[in-house]
């Protein structure tokens, strides 16, 4: 994310940044001699010290997609068994989620960056080690980054877990093509869908 900003912020095209990020991305690290696990470090040190110093603050520049929370709401009303698994470190998505009244634990049903593994490894671990509520046989896996999605589909003792590609998030309109053109089990789910299932 914050090579990202400096992408925009040293007026490279958008549709440039859509198209060749990976590029970008790793010219910027090399041009400014970035390292990115000290970035990332630096990055969750000044989230913690504004979470300190202004909570309110913080929880006020974030925003859940529509009807997201609901949904998460509704299942667990439902006896629905749901889990987050991201990308992000655990603690801050629990202070967002705690904020819409939604109480979550880590490691109980939220798996952030703080884990260390692959989203396909912490997919396979609970599937085999949580009980599947008898109404939802089968792990559906909803993910906006369709890299990962691949990722799970090349996994063999995976695919018996469904894979839908949300069309928001962070997604480019040729990542949205290629979901629908590709010729896997990887299927596209719109936000409207999600806040239905």
């Amino acid at each position: 994310m914050p090579v990202l900003v400096r992408a925009l912020l040293t007026d490279i095209p958008h549709d440039e940044i859509l198209t060749d990020w990976v590029t970008i991305r790793d010219r910027i690290v090399e041009t400014d001699a970035i390292d990115p696990p000290a970035l990332a470090y630096a990055l969750d040190q000044l989230r913690d010290r504004w979470i300190t110093d202004d909570l309110d603050g913080w929880l006020a520049l974030h925003e859940f997609y529509p009807g997201t929370i609901e949904q998460l709401q509704a299942w667990t009303l439902a006896g629905v068994d749901w889990w987050i698994v991201t990308t992000k470190e655990g603690r801050f998505v629990r202070r967002l989620l705690g904020d819409r009244g939604i109480e979550i634990e880590l490691g109980d049903r939220l798996f952030g960056k703080e884990v260390g593994r692959p989203k396909y490894q912490t997919l396979r671990e609970l599937r085999r080690d949580r009980p599947i509520n008898h109404r939802l046989r089968r792990i559906w896996f909803v993910e906006d980054r369709l890299k990962t999605l691949q990722a799970v589909d090349r996994e063999s003792d995976l695919d018996d877990i469904e894979l839908f590609f949300a069309d928001w998030g962070y997604s480019t309109p040729r990542e949205r093509a290629e979901s629908v053109m590709a010729k896997s089990r990887i299927r596209p789910v719109s936000i409207e869908q999600f806040a239905v299932i």
